[in-house]
């Protein structure tokens, strides 16, 4: 799998990107990704999400600002991505979920393209960080348990409560401030769900935390593999190449 420099223009044009979501000229920067080669089907497709200037060795970087990221695909997660279904084995999005106009649709994109099995690391604030209302950008204030929604046993232990989505915990960091890591609340945290239920339902406006972790595994059924937002794989512009692929760390 490699990511080739086009030879005099961007992937995507005005023509073939009619209908597209656009951030300032959305567009494939000069690399057109390809099929993996013989051999390099072991490489792990990587998707960084909202890289900025830091993108993950390995992976395919986008961003929704053209002017200061080292993204290859400039594009917006508000919007549809342009990307097959399926086509990464690990989605990051690092401090990036609670910007976003709708998580339900951000999520499900983010399923759309991560395969089945493939990972899910998302960090974001804790809603008891400063931080987490200081930036005017932020939308949304999420604590342990937002992500439940998309867990088998459901919101509220009811399945299909707002989605039919899937994605199951496979780990959870929280990080406190310096001084409760220091004397092992932090550690209790993680270490205990009933201790950290406790904590967050009575202590956490004086335990406060910083930031969350979660790791999730996506969970795909056949049907959803047909059906699964058919309308994205249609319109994506690079789904009209050969394939998608992660090149070697450059």
């Amino acid at each position: 799998m490699q990511v080739g420099r086009a030879a005099t223009k961007p992937v995507c044009n005005a023509k073939a990107c009619a209908g597209q979501p656009r951030v300032r000229g959305t567009k494939v920067r000069p690399y057109i990704i390809s099929k993996p080669g013989r051999g390099e089907r072991a490489l792990r497709r990587k998707l960084d999400l909202g890289c900025g200037r830091n993108k993950a060795p390995g992976s395919i970087g986008v961003d929704s600002n053209p002017g200061a990221t080292a993204a290859d695909v400039i594009a917006d997660l508000n919007h549809p991505l342009p990307f097959p279904d399926s086509s990464f084995d690990e989605v990051r999005a690092v401090h990036v979920i609670e910007h976003v106009n709708d998580i339900m649709k951000a999520v499900a994109e983010i399923h759309r393209v991560a395969r089945s099995g493939g990972l899910v690391y998302l960090a974001t604030p804790h809603y008891t960080d400063s931080n987490s209302w200081r930036d005017p950008t932020h939308r949304w204030h999420l604590n342990t348990y937002s992500f439940r929604l998309w867990a088998a046993r459901g919101l509220h232990h009811k399945r299909h409560w707002y989605t039919r989505l899937e994605l199951r915990e496979v780990s959870l960091h929280v990080e406190l401030a310096r001084l409760w890591k220091y004397t092992g609340f932090q550690w209790l945290v993680n270490c205990s769900e009933w201790f950290r239920r406790f904590w967050e339902q009575y202590l956490r406006f004086i335990v406060r935390a910083k930031q969350m972790e979660f790791t999730f595994e996506v969970v795909k059924n056949e049907h959803e593999g047909v059906k699964h937002e058919k309308t994205h794989r249609d319109n994506s512009f690079v789904g009209r190449y050969a394939g998608i692929g992660v090149g070697t760390e450059r």
